[in-house]
């Protein structure tokens, strides 16, 4: 546990291979990123609001870009390639998805005022000839 303070284990340029537990680990988080691809696009199929779709699109491509670059970190780890499986590409990764989860979380917050502008709208365009 000392090893994930120290700035020698994130940027050594040799780290070797991954402890299995941590190997087992990643494949388990690619395949929940898999399957958090595939419920937000059912979700965005069938969900028939359109003030839902731009979340489950920006749910779908966090998933999905998560999962692509999980795959990419197995595999460049399985191959000892050494600049692509050092460890600092994991701070990297996950400072990427901080920053994306801030955004999908903002668009969330912002769903009510979105609602009632849509509602607002709505009413306005009642009164309209079409």
């Amino acid at each position: 546990m000392g090893n994930l303070i120290s700035i020698g284990f994130w940027f050594n340029m040799n780290p070797g291979s991954l402890a299995p537990v941590f190997l087992k680990l990643l494949y388990a988080a690619a395949a929940l990123f898999f399957a958090g691809a595939a419920a937000a696009k059912i979700f965005s199929k069938i969900d028939g609001n359109r003030l839902h779709k731009p979340l489950w699109k920006k749910c779908y491509y966090f998933f999905l870009t998560n999962f692509i670059i999980g795959l990419f970190i197995i595999f460049f780890n399985a191959q000892s390639i050494m600049f692509f499986s050092a460890r600092f590409w994991f701070l990297a990764w996950l400072a990427g998805d901080a920053v994306w989860l801030y955004f999908i979380v903002k668009a969330l917050s912002d769903m009510p005022a979105k609602r009632k502008m849509l509602e607002k709208e709505m009413e306005y365009k009642k009164y309209l000839p079409r």
